[in-house]
């Protein structure tokens, strides 16, 4: 088995394991597969460089693609405390943005992943306690038992508003007093903490450009279209995103690219070297990315796939660079075997018309490791077949055995927030795996969410 191989089949045993994972469960299948520590150093190599870009996700206030990043990180390193704490944060952060139960849910139960981790961890014990305990807002007084008077501050457009809300009763309707306060009397920033009044950042003001001035470099600008290089044979990288956004205490780049197989080469995994220059050509910082990992699957010629990364930057970086520092391909047959398209179903989702796709078999496979356990594989292609771009799919595979029995159901995230459509005509690799009883037999594809 290949080094590559053996990390993949390492890799799919973690995400398809469903006890709670130990130390002992880690040096377990590391020895019943084979891995050297040089193999275990390139595993936490990649849960590091998910780690990054979920930090640099959180710092934009991209929670969807944070927690995405972080879970494949945990998933690599289950045990790693900063990655199961950053992943705990990016749930908090949803939470307190959406208001959505489940990841309240979720940054519990992931503050707790933590304290089986670290059973003295502070920042995992204060993340429960702020979300397990119901808050009283500080304006909320009781006045002798009369009532209840609720002071409301906030401000609507660019007036300050304050309401005074007294209810003598639970069956008696609240008195809603506004007052109309002169805004040069009135700070919010003196009422608000300074985390709240801090957390989001200020856009840049747009100047004037003027010829010869220091007004036409990026840094004056919101916004910024950058450039992007990349020179590789039998490759293209599509810039479908390349956008630099300035405020006024930091710099952030975000690439949504896809990558484009226009060789003769089946493409297993990918790592880009990635460049941030100024205008005049000199780098400003380097750094790398997995463009395409093993665990996402293989690109056939004629594949695309999407990638992105977000990084906080100089606000003098102007265009990009990436090169290919390390890619893992193999040749591909002269022809495929003509596969039967995969029937799905549609159930909640409510179907557009415009959404059609195909999804094919290229690869699949069960096979057992232990006694009555096992786990599923395949390799699907995914055509966008209709007419019109697909911003987002979500399917889940249901797996079955003997006399139609249910044995599990995984969710499978083909394009999620973080991905660049998915074009008319265009094709993309999916990767599933499932650990499973030897009593499997079959499984259904239903549709759940698209758009």
């Amino acid at each position: 088995m290949s080094c590559d191989r053996t990390i993949e089949t390492y890799i799919e045993r973690l995400l398809a394991w469903k006890e709670p994972i130990t130390a002992q469960t880690l040096d377990q299948l590391a020895t019943e597969i084979g891995l050297s520590p040089d193999d275990m150093a390139a595993i936490h190599k990649q849960a590091q460089d998910h780690l990054s870009r979920g930090k640099n996700y959180i710092g934009f206030d991209c929670f969807d693609e944070a927690i995405e990043e972080l879970t494949q990180a945990a998933s690599l390193d289950p045990l790693n405390l900063e990655i199961l704490q950053t992943l705990a944060a990016a749930h908090e952060g949803r939470y307190q943005k959406n208001k959505k139960t489940a990841d309240k849910t979720a940054a519990i139960q992931t503050a707790k992943r933590c304290l089986d981790v670290a059973p003295d961890d502070v920042t995992a014990t204060k993340l429960i306690a702020s979300l397990d305990t119901p808050k009283t807002s500080p304006f909320k007084r009781v006045l002798g038992g009369v009532g209840t008077l609720l002071l409301v501050v906030g401000v609507y457009g660019s007036k300050p508003i304050i309401k005074l809300l007294f209810s003598g009763s639970n069956s008696s309707p609240p008195i809603d007093i506004e007052l109309d306060i002169p805004q040069r009397d009135f700070n919010l920033d003196d009422i608000l903490p300074d985390s709240a009044a801090n957390s989001v950042p200020q856009a840049a003001e747009t100047t004037t450009d003027t010829p010869g001035s220091d007004n036409n470099a990026p840094e004056n600008a919101p916004e910024v279209d950058i450039p992007v290089i990349f020179e590789q044979p039998g490759l293209t990288i599509e810039p479908r995103l390349s956008r630099l956004s300035n405020y006024d205490d930091s710099s952030f780049y975000k690439l949504q690219g896809v990558l484009v197989n226009e060789s003769d080469q089946e493409i297993d995994s990918l790592r880009l070297q990635v460049d941030y220059l100024d205008k005049a050509g000199n780098v400003l910082l380097s750094d790398s990315t997995m463009a395409l990992d093993t665990h996402e699957g293989m690109m056939r010629p004629g594949d695309h796939h999407a990638f992105d990364l977000i990084k906080q930057i100089n606000p003098a970086f102007t265009q990009l660079r990436l090169s290919v520092t390390t890619v893992d391909q193999l040749p591909a047959p002269a022809s495929y075997p003509a596969a039967q398209s995969l029937d799905y179903t549609w159930s909640s989702a409510k179907q557009s018309p415009g959404i059609k796709f195909e999804l094919t078999p290229r690869r699949e496979n069960f096979s057992t490791y232990a006694a009555g356990n096992g786990y599923f594989k395949a390799d699907w292609g995914i055509t966008n077949t209709g007419d019109q771009a697909i911003r987002g799919l979500k399917l889940a595979v249901t797996f079955y055995a003997e006399n139609n029995r249910k044995l599990s159901v995984n969710e499978v995230f083909v394009i999620s927030s973080s991905d660049t459509a998915l074009l008319p005509g265009e094709v993309r690799p999916i990767h599933v795996i499932e650990q499973l009883a030897d009593t499997y037999k079959r499984y259904e594809v239903n549709v759940i969410e698209a758009e």
